[in-house]
């Protein structure tokens, strides 16, 4: 049995174009459970309007929310809601490509002791329009399967939630974590795939990611915007997730070696340092010698000092 589990929230621009990427899939879902978090606009009757004229009250159905949980708390409910075997996850402003469903399935079967699956995506602008920008791109991957370890899953750091499927065994494991000082419902998913020795990456780009203000990412639109302020403060987001993610683990007992965050972080101070100080030489230093960053991020500070080192 195969459920999708979605959430929304004030999403009346895209949720139709995502809702029929779900159910124009070659290979139909058995149940999709959406839980709204208390949405003022649109979301809900274009919801209800979408299941009625389609047929699918035996299949679908939707939650509304008596009062706001938040996005990790309510994919949480929405996946404690489904029955698959497989649990598919969905934003409301993404897109899924037609066979999705299909081939991730096939992986499950292929790869049995895999229980989290992570397909790669391509990115799209608001109006749909596929983004091809040097600075937003598909995540790289390997050519095939992968089994991700802890180390290599936070290499890439790269697994956003709409990409991810998982067995219903996860389920379990979700109701007992402490959710203090997590920042991603993937996080969780991942985590508990990793700790199983059962996470995967796979190099099908089977969704489209949308790029745009209102991103829970906190991504935002395509900008050309490269001040160097703007870097540091991704940076220093970026650390903080590091220190949360620590606690996390520690806080749930999990069996995963923090020692990787650790040299992670400290990296990491030592480029916010080099971007506040326009140091390329020590960030080239970084670039050689640095086994815990990809170098195109390493590059990509570089890059940001060379076009607006001036300021």
């Amino acid at each position: 049995m195969i459920s999708v589990a979605m959430t929304t929230y004030n999403g009346e621009k895209y949720i139709i174009e995502q809702l029929n990427s779900i159910i124009n899939q070659s290979l139909q879902p058995d149940e999709v459970i959406i839980c709204d978090d208390g949405s003022t606009d649109k979301t809900i009757p274009l919801i209800e309007n979408f299941i009625q004229s389609n047929n699918l009250e035996k299949k679908w159905k939707l939650v509304k929310n008596n009062y706001s949980l938040g996005f990790i708390k309510n994919f949480i409910k929405a996946i404690n809601l489904t029955r698959g075997d497989i649990i598919f996850l969905s934003d409301q402003d993404d897109v899924f490509i037609q066979n999705k469903f299909q081939i991730m399935i096939k992986y499950f079967e292929q790869y049995p002791e895999c229980v989290v699956l992570n397909a790669n995506y391509s990115m799209i602008d608001k109006e749909s329009k596929k983004i091809e920008n040097y600075r937003i791109k598909s995540p790289k991957r390997s050519k095939k399967i992968e089994k991700l370890s802890f180390q290599s899953y936070l290499y890439n750091s790269n697994y956003p939630g709409f990409s991810i499927a998982f067995k219903k065994n996860i389920k379990k494991e979700l109701e007992s974590l402490n959710l203090d000082n997590v920042y991603g419902h993937d996080i969780l998913i991942n985590l508990i795939g990793l700790q199983q020795k059962g996470c995967y990456a796979i190099p099908d780009i089977l969704s489209k990611y949308r790029i745009h203000t209102s991103n829970t990412s906190g991504v935002g639109e395509v900008t050309n915007d490269l001040l160097i302020i703007s870097r540091i403060q991704q940076k220093e987001k970026e650390l903080k997730e590091y220190v949360q993610l620590r606690s996390f683990i520690s806080s749930n007992g999990l069996s995963l070696d923090k020692n990787i965050i650790y040299k992670r972080e400290k990296i990491l101070r030592k480029r916010i340092l080099y971007l506040q100080n326009k140091n390329i030489i020590f960030l080239l230093g970084i670039l050689l010698f640095s086994r815990t960053y990809p170098k195109s991020t390493i590059l990509g500070d570089i890059f940001y000092i060379m076009k607006r080192g001036r300021e």
